[in-house]
């Protein structure tokens, strides 16, 4: 199966925390295992004329709109909550609100406005896909507060000169930052050439630092200890929760080489080997931190895509109620992290033909 890799890896060394209680959790959720049920709403194949390929995110609006990013075609496809294909917008390129390096970039839903982080660059688009306006940025946006200030947290050693990277607050409107975490660089996926040092990350397996925010509440941690820690935006700590009992999914070098060798950005042949033996031999534990219905979701590591996606569900206190599974038919694989809204999930899945669909089914979320 196919592979994204890119150029990034962090390890944590985070800011000192005094006075915060940690939940320790046992590896066993108190209200057991929670099965999704899936009734399924509709399904589509493409964009008008445009088949899906392997869509890189998924994004649903308040009103269920939906904004597709498809690699392959270079743009930004909008669906209706019935999914019905509405329009596309922020192509490849360098004019007026096109993407310079889509594959690269970032989209966010803000109050009314698209934002799309490129890579020096936030653009900025109506719900329609209209192009409003573009505003200089050399920092990586992970979570927007509003259309002006974002939660900001470095992805590529190049953008760590000294080694050590922040997670800070920026305001675009005062030009002003504040610091609410910090760490440095791990030497995980790098490897040292005739080219220099180079960094190699693969999502799943090597070290990174999750973050996510929810009712003021931002919520991080680096995905290969089993430990969240929540703070206000003011960089005081309030809480921690972890499960120091989990264990680890090994991986060989096997794996790590067929999932390199398959990579879209496949690296040259010599230097795959120094790529996987530079790589970690077990997975994270977790790529993403949402917060639904007033319980965490920390949506679980998936290096090798199956036909399920796991979620640990924690109490906003930071209790550990359920493993939770995402479940679909087995001759389909989820290729992307499920989309919860407004009790929707949405799905890109591939048959074993190799079609792709974007799928909108009803749920029902668990409780406290």
């Amino acid at each position: 199966m196919k592979k994204k890799w890119l150029y990034v890896c962090l390890s944590s060394m985070l800011i000192t925390v005094l006075h915060a209680s940690e939940v320790k959790n046992p590896d066993k959720a108190l209200k057991g295992r929670f099965d999704f049920t899936l009734n399924k709403v509709w399904e589509v194949d493409a964009a008008g004329e445009a088949s899906f390929s392997r869509p890189r995110k998924i994004i649903v609006s308040e009103n269920g709109t939906i904004y597709i990013e498809d690699p392959r075609h270079k743009k930004y496809f909008i669906l209706d909550s019935n999914g019905k294909y509405k329009g596309a917008f922020g192509k490849q390129g360098e004019g007026p609100g096109e993407i310079q390096r889509i594959a690269q970039a970032n989209i966010f839903l803000v109050n009314s406005k698209i934002i799309i982080a490129d890579v020096s660059r936030l653009h900025y688009f109506t719900m329609e896909g209209k192009f409003s306006k573009s505003v200089l940025n050399q920092k990586r946006p992970v979570i927007f507060l509003d259309e002006d200030e974002f939660i900001s947290s470095p992805i590529a050693l190049n953008q760590m000169p000294d080694g050590k990277g922040k997670i800070l607050k920026i305001d675009l409107k005062s030009k002003t930052e504040s610091v609410l975490a910090e760490f440095s660089a791990s030497l995980a996926g790098t490897i040292h050439d005739s080219i220099g040092a180079r960094t190699y990350i693969a999502v799943g397996l090597t070290p990174m630092m999750v973050v996510g925010f929810h009712d003021g509440n931002v919520y991080y941690g680096m995905n290969h200890e089993y430990r969240i820690k929540v703070l206000g935006t003011d960089g005081k700590i309030k809480h921690i929760f972890s499960i120091p009992g989990r264990k680890k999914k090994p991986i060989t070098d096997k794996v790590k080489r067929q999932q390199l060798e398959s990579s879209p950005q496949k690296p040259p042949p010599d230097i795959i080997e120094k790529i996987v033996k530079s790589q970690p031999n077990e997975c994270t534990y977790f790529d993403y931190i949402e917060v639904h219905n007033g319980l965490i979701y920390l949506f679980l590591s998936n290096p090798f895509p199956k036909n399920f996606y796991e979620i640990d569900i924690f109490s906003l206190e930071g209790k550990y109620l359920y493993f939770a599974q995402i479940k679909v038919e087995e001759n389909l694989t989820i290729i992307r992290k499920p989309v919860i809204k407004n009790n929707h999930l949405y799905m890109a899945v591939e048959y074993e033909d190799g079609e792709v669909k974007i799928a909108k089914y009803k749920i029902s979320l668990p409780k406290l």
